[in-house]
């Protein structure tokens, strides 16, 4: 037994010398069947190697190699064995560090949720992937394993790859480059990588982290989608809507809200509801101011719905008012929680002036009809007499009952020519008016007045009346003056007639028409009474002349058509318009229509230095490290065949050779040789060195040999050969490296854990998220690091994974982070689970994509919704109905179930096709429409009129079209009523011959009617010229203001009251005329006075 067993077992060789069963008794009970067998192999005759475990003196457990060969006698028979044994602990413990880097390696690299690849970096092949990588390249491993991805024809875009190829070659790395790739079936999916470079078993390789965000890019796309949807349904608004928070912020508005409050654009509007006060009044119609916190955003913010809520505004500046229409209601959550609120607003100004003046009109038409002094009868063509005023009664001596009655008539109304005769019934002008279509003017008779019982002279005209595009008359108006004082000066009465009799020119429609210099060329009364100008006055400006200092225009709207909002400068006051532009043709000329969006640093492998050698040769060869005895002079004095082996000769060939001129075949000692040391110092020393001349890691241990007075004679040399633990040690490097490169390039946290949740390994990522730096980790326990709530939640996962045995995947929020975490248990040898992997993958992003999705759908549903106006969404080519408010379903009569799905062709809705094809046309060239007039039919046949405006998004592939439908039926009755009305009141302004005028509230004309030149030898413009004081005698004028003050208090206080003068006037030919004057007053819808009439 050789000295050194001491060294490796802790006991003296002569413990084994007096026991010779001694090492049974240190082995581990585990080892010893596989040691019982090792010496049965030996009886029968093998040399055998064995490796097992021994329990050192001082306890510690070390692993041994035991190498044996039997003794036999020269007859073969066996006597013994001889052996040696050599202390392998630190190759076991290097191997089972590979084992665990490997385990480590194997856990990251397989179940991490990133698809991880490796590939060299000179051909670019790959070497290994993981799961995730072969599932998006829909893949087998034999498919990848060797191939580049250019002949996986893995790149789906040529200009990206060679981006990411230069920033790799720039900086020899990547971080999360975005990249795309086509998949085995060619499904394009967005990747995002990041790639280190790293050696791997000597090569330089790329360890890449891939990320699949396909999914993220399509909620991002979606995210634009729903916002484009929500945009297109703002921009095809031509109504204001905005959306706000619960704080009342204006976090949405069109350019519709800036036109509807007057803002010039968008960006000059108040985005703060609180500063609105300070902006603008608002009252309710009875002019009722309305407090801020019952504007309708307030409602809306407190729950409150509602639709068409009627409101003026008033900005404090200018004191400029307007009328708008509300619809509005809350913003709500999943949960059914308001958020905030959407608010759609229609300017109705147009459509209340156009109301006030239909009033108006019809209160002129009323008015004239009670008090002037002609009499007025409407009568059908089958001789019904449908309305007679006061004045008609009074002249005929008849009430309006019997007048109504053709039997009455016939007794108590006789009419007689001027030579005396009976004028036949059929030949009474209303007849001969209905009967010939012809108009018949101051036909002279002559009646006896019941009431009065005396003959009176009359003078009676008769206009008949047509329908459209009929030839015969329906009706005739008549107007009956008593004329008996003036048949007494029948001569200077013709005289007169003769000289102003001319008929009353007529007026256009209601609309200002411009030519292409903008030039005013016509316009309607509505026009005249708002620019408070004259007719002939009109004609004489410019658009430009009415417009405020600093208002340009602009004029490509003049071609396009639109909206638009102006200006104007009127007497020191301003006023707006809002105007829809249509260009068109004036009687042949060209004219414009204005209509009101780490590695554990390995310990170093060394065993301990073999002290002596055994003397016999046999034992000594048995050894198999390198083993030496040299003495002073370096020479070799005796080597084991192991030596001898090494440089291919026998041991008899270099005893007596310098050991340096074998071992590094040199001609003298290396630096640092252990020998030298050992000859210097009398002391044992042990060195690794790289020896190229036999291509291996040695471990060089060197023990002096003493004489008898204890002098150092010369060293044991033992040499062993360790390039196996140097190159396992290399491995653990380099696959510690690996790992180490390949976790921190992914992009999600992870780390190594035990059961209490002391932290083995982890990456960088998840030392950011816990504001650690990446070293300071290992060995922390995790749980101590997060919120308790959250510690507790994951501590009660890893549980359930260690328990189960089983992958767990869990989400919870961290500092406001969305965490998705995967949990992979890690088996050991024995099946056992101590330890968990764990990565999380950072989902904040995507999870605020989701509610940006749905608070922007939200919203979007919410202006949709709740717009009083009908709009759809239709697919522009076939016309199909993907969505309808609910305003469509009610205004149409189709429920929502009737119409999706359906085309409008397939409904029959548009009245004229072509309709549908001219709009659709313009939107395939890039242009949108707004308010072309469209008729449409609904679902119970009746034919609406209305302003149709449309507009275009692509959302999944497809164009979309996002049509708008505003009802202009009622508008249009309107108008045609005002029409009417006008109408009427024009012909009784041309057939009377009362002069008829119009003050306004500061008592200046603003009408005359032409009987003027009759009574005054006046053009009408001539005396809408005068004042009142110019027109009287100063006798008649004084006499006026008397009148007007007396008067005054019931005008202020509105009330309708009707009062005679009778005033001394001017004629031009500077005589003077005795005039009665039949007063009545004007109120407005406010009740304040507005003229007289």
């Amino acid at each position: 037994m050789s000295p050194s067993c001491e060294r490796i077992t802790g006991y003296p060789p002569d413990t084994f010398i007096k026991d010779p069963a001694f090492m049974d008794t240190i082995i581990i009970d585990e080892d010893r069947p596989q040691w019982d067998a090792h010496h049965e192999r030996i009886k029968a005759g093998a040399v055998d190697l064995c490796s097992f475990r021994i329990v050192r003196k001082d306890g510690e457990i070390r692993w041994m190699e035991h190498t044996c060969q039997p003794v036999n006698d020269e007859r073969g028979n066996f006597l013994g064995t001889r052996g040696s044994n050599c202390d392998i602990t630190g190759r076991i413990e290097a191997e089972e560090k590979l084992k665990e880097s490997e385990q480590k390696f194997r856990a990251a690299f397989s179940d991490s949720q990133a698809a991880i690849s490796i590939v060299t970096l000179k051909e670019a092949r790959y070497i290994d992937v993981n799961t995730e990588f072969l599932r998006i390249a829909e893949s087998t491993r034999e498919e990848i394993i060797g191939k580049t991805a250019d002949e996986l024809d893995f790149w789906a875009n040529e200009e990206q790859r060679r981006q990411m190829y230069g920033e790799l070659s720039a900086h020899g790395r990547l971080n999360s480059f975005e990249i795309q790739v086509r998949s085995k079936s060619g499904k394009i999916l967005t990747l995002l990588i990041s790639a280190d470079r790293t050696i791997i078993n000597g090569e330089a390789c790329l360890v890449s982290s891939i990320l699949d965000i396909t999914g993220r890019k399509k909620a991002a796309d979606a995210l634009r989608e729903s916002k484009a949807k929500l945009e297109a349904v703002f921009e095809s608004m031509t109504d204001a809507v905005f959306i706000s928070d619960l704080d009342g912020n204006l976090i949405d508005l069109n350019e519709a809200f800036a036109n509807f409050h007057r803002f010039g654009s968008k960006a000059e509007c108040y985005r703060k509801l609180s500063e609105y006060p300070d902006y603008i009044d608002v009252f309710l119609p009875d002019g009722t101011l309305v407090p801020p916190d019952m504007w309708v955003l307030q409602r809306a913010l407190r729950g409150e719905t509602a639709i068409n809520a009627e409101y003026i505004l008033v900005r404090k500046d200018t004191r400029e008012s307007w009328w708008g229409s509300y619809g509005f209601g809350p913003v709500t959550d999943n949960e059914g929680k308001t958020v905030g609120s959407v608010v759609v607003a229609r300017d109705i100004t147009a459509g209340k002036a156009v109301q006030e003046k239909l009033r108006k009109s019809e209160e002129k038409y009323r008015l004239l009809y009670e008090n002037m002094a002609q009499g007025v009868v409407f009568q059908q063509a089958d001789g019904k007499v449908i309305f007679v005023n006061p004045a008609a009664e009074e002249i005929l001596g008849v009430t309006q009952e019997q007048l109504k009655n053709p039997a009455v008539i016939d007794a108590n109304v006789q009419m007689y020519n001027e030579d005396g005769s009976v004028s036949p019934a059929d030949e009474h002008p209303t007849m001969r008016a209905l009967r010939t279509g012809q108009e018949v003017r101051d036909a002279q008779f002559r009646i006896f007045n019941p009431r009065q019982k005396a003959w009176r002279s009359i003078s009676v005209n008769a206009t008949p009346l047509f329908k459209p595009g009929e030839r015969k008359p329906f009706e005739a108006f008549v107007t009956i003056s008593d004329v008996t004082e003036r048949v007494k000066l029948i001569e200077s009465i013709k005289e007169s007639e003769a000289r102003y009799r001319t008929l009353f020119e007529k007026t256009g429609n209601p609309i200002l028409v411009i030519d292409t210099e903008e030039n005013y060329i016509e316009g309607n009364d509505a026009a005249l009474e708002f620019l408070e100008c004259n007719r002939e006055e009109l004609l004489t400006h410019k658009v430009t002349d009415f417009h405020p200092s600093g208002q340009t225009t602009n004029r490509s709207i003049w071609k396009t058509g639109g909206k638009m909002e102006r200006q104007y400068e009127i007497k020191g006051r301003i006023k707006t318009l809002e105007l829809t532009i249509t260009p068109g043709t004036w009687k042949g000329r060209p004219a414009v229509f204005g209509i009101g969006t780490d590695i554990t640093e390995r310990k170093r492998l060394g065993d301990a230095n073999i002290r002596a050698l055994a003397e016999w040769q046999n034992t000594f060869d048995s050894i198999s490290d390198m083993v030496s005895i040299q003495d002073r002079d370096f020479r070799l004095v005796k080597v084991n065949r192991a030596y001898a082996e090494a440089f291919h000769t026998t041991a008899d060939k270099l005893v007596g050779k310098h050991c340096y001129e074998v071992i590094h075949r040199t001609d003298c000692p290396v630096r640092n040789c252990p020998h030298t040391r050992t000859l210097q110092e009398g002391a044992a020393f042990t060195e690794e060195i790289f020896e190229p001349s036999l291509g291996a890691y040695l471990q060089v241990s060197t023990s002096p040999t003493l004489d008898e007075k204890g002098n150092v004679t010369g060293c044991v040399h033992i040499a062993k050969d360790i390039s196996e633990s140097k190159m396992a040690e290399a491995s653990i490097l380099d696959k510690e490296k690996m790992l180490r490169s390949m976790i921190n390039a992914i992009t999600e946290s992870a780390c190594l854990m035990d059961e209490e949740g002391t932290i083995l390994e982890n990456n960088e990522c998840i030392a950011k998220r816990l504001s650690q730096e990446e070293t300071g980790l290992k060995g922390k326990n995790i749980y101590g690091m997060l919120p308790p709530d959250v510690a507790e939640y994951r501590r009660s996962m890893v549980r359930k994974a260690i328990e189960t045995r089983s992958y767990i995947q869990f989400e919870d929020v961290r500092a406001g982070r969305n965490i998705l975490n995967s949990v992979y248990p890690v088996q050991e040898d024995n099946k056992e689970v101590h330890r968990v992997a764990i990565f999380g993958l950072d989902l904040t992003a995507v999870r605020q994509a989701d509610q940006k999705i749905r608070e922007s759908e939200q919203r979007s549903a919410a202006a949709f919704n709740i717009h009083q106006d009908p709009m759809a969404i239709t697919e522009l080519e076939t016309g199909r109905i993907i969505d309808v408010n609910p305003a469509y379903s009610e205004w149409s009569g189709y429920s929502r179930e009737e119409l999706i799905g359906k085309s409008t062709r397939d409904l029959g809705m548009f009245v004229n096709t072509g309709d549908r094809d001219k709009f659709v046309e313009q939107v395939r060239c890039g242009n949108s429409v707004t308010n072309m007039e469209v008729q449409l039919r609904i679902k119970n046949g009746e034919v609406r009129d209305t302003l149709f405006s449309a507009s275009t998004v692509e959302m999944g592939g497809k164009i979309l079209l996002f049509t708008h439908a505003r009802d202009i039926t009622e508008r249009l009755r309107t108008l045609k009523a005002l029409e009417g009305s006008e109408k009427q009141y024009r012909l009784l302004a041309e057939n009377t011959d009362d002069v008829i005028w119009t003050l306004s509230h500061d008592l200046h004309f603003t009408y005359v009617s032409p009987s003027v030149r009759r009574l005054r030898g006046l053009e009408p413009e001539e005396a809408m010229a005068e004042t009142l004081e110019e027109c009287m005698t100063p006798a008649s004028w004084q006499k006026a203001l008397k009148e007007i003050e007396l008067y005054r208090p019931f005008l202020v206080n509105g009330i309708d009251k009707t009062w005679r003068i009778e005033v001394e006037q001017y004629h031009k030919n500077g005589s003077t005329i005795w005039m009665e004057s039949v007063l009545r007053p004007l109120y407005n819808n406010a009740g304040k006075f507005d003229g007289l009439i």
